[in-house]
């Protein structure tokens, strides 16, 4: 049976897999690919993004207008922003 509680559990998961996910892949990236390693800041940005919206999905005035799409595209699009950074410049 699906209600709201059981669909706010299950958009909880899919940002704990997407931000569990980037941390992988800029640790990889840190470790193997980049010519020197990310700092811990750059290393924290996509986690602190979900952190944050786990904060707006707190509130209840707010929840609904946050979307599960537009939390995991900000996580993506700032690995992928900062990956891109460090490996061109």
């Amino acid at each position: 049976m699906n209600t709201k509680k059981d669909k706010g559990d299950i958009r909880h998961i899919y940002l704990a897999c997407v931000t569990g996910f980037t941390i992988l892949l800029m640790a990889f990236m840190s470790g193997k690919i980049l010519p020197e390693p990310l700092s811990y800041l750059e290393l924290a940005t996509p986690p602190l993004i979900a952190g944050i919206g786990e904060l707006f999905w707190a509130h209840e005035t707010v929840g609904p207008k946050v979307k599960t799409w537009y939390l995991n595209t900000a996580v993506l699009a700032s690995t992928a922003l900062i990956l891109a950074i460090n490996f061109w410049y």
